[in-house]
């Protein structure tokens, strides 16, 4: 999944010469624009890549809705064998189950057994889809609770994976204009790898590209990528001198 940032340059030089002959920013090029707008485009990448919440759109709340989608599916992979509220049941050679309460009843076979921390793993990888999700089993594999917790803890570490995929160049682009770049530590943990192209030159000709390389990358819809860089060339659009000025005042007191 690619991120493109380009800038409208009719305006922007003038505001830099603008600028620069005020005594403000010297040094400042249209491109310093560029890299201010591809740091807020990554930044808002990050925030708009799953996991999602439908409605603070808090990262807290982002950090929930992701632990509690790897725990729903794993409850779609796994029985638990000795849950407390599993009940389970034999009929002509082959067991069911299904929790107290539920009506949503699986299929174990008697080879579908998951003895082991690497078992449950084989099997949760083998069932994931393009997106990284576990679809509904019509069969489960059984398992123990201590193996089962201990995997779902292993899992949830790896909730933000797929944002942390835009922080190299929310990063680096933060860094060349005085930005801050700070996300929440289950995000900044992970080192999932980008690939950027940074061909704009000091003229603001050419464009920025960043890639997210997250192996959940599709989970990313198109719609998505679009609305961050319609959101951001709108801004850019509407404010461009006022970034100017303050990019301006952050070179003069760097």
């Amino acid at each position: 999944m690619e991120l493109t940032i380009e800038l409208p340059t009719a305006r922007l030089g003038a505001i830099v010469d603008a600028l620069q002959r005020e005594g403000k920013g010297v040094g400042l090029t249209v491109q310093h624009l560029a890299w201010e707008m591809a740091a807020d485009a990554c930044r808002d990448m990050i925030k708009y890549s799953p996991p999602m919440d439908g409605g603070s759109g808090s990262f807290a709340a982002q950090r929930k809705v992701g632990e509690g989608a790897a725990e729903h599916d794993l409850d779609r992979a796994f029985a638990v064998y000795d849950e407390p509220d599993r009940l389970v049941w034999e009929f002509n050679g082959t067991h069911y189950t299904r929790r107290k309460g539920s009506r949503a009843v699986a299929t174990i076979e008697s080879a579908y057994w998951d003895d082991t921390a690497g078992a449950v793993q084989r099997t949760h990888l083998s069932l994931r889809n393009s997106a990284g999700r576990v679809p509904r089993q019509s069969r489960q594999h059984w398992t123990k609770k201590r193996i089962f917790g201990g995997y779902v803890r292993t899992v949830k570490k790896h909730v933000g994976e797929l944002k942390a995929g835009w922080l190299e160049g929310l990063r680096r682009f933060a860094a060349r204009t005085g930005k801050s770049a700070s996300v929440p530590a289950w995000i900044a943990r992970h080192n999932t790898p980008s690939a950027i192209a940074d061909n704009v030159t000091p003229e603001g000709d050419g464009a920025i590209t960043v890639g997210n390389l997250s192996k959940d990358a599709k989970a990313i819809r198109k719609s998505q990528l679009l609305f961050v860089m319609r959101k951001r060339q709108t801004d850019a659009d509407k404010y461009l001198a006022l970034r100017a000025e303050k990019i301006a005042e952050r070179i003069a007191n760097a």
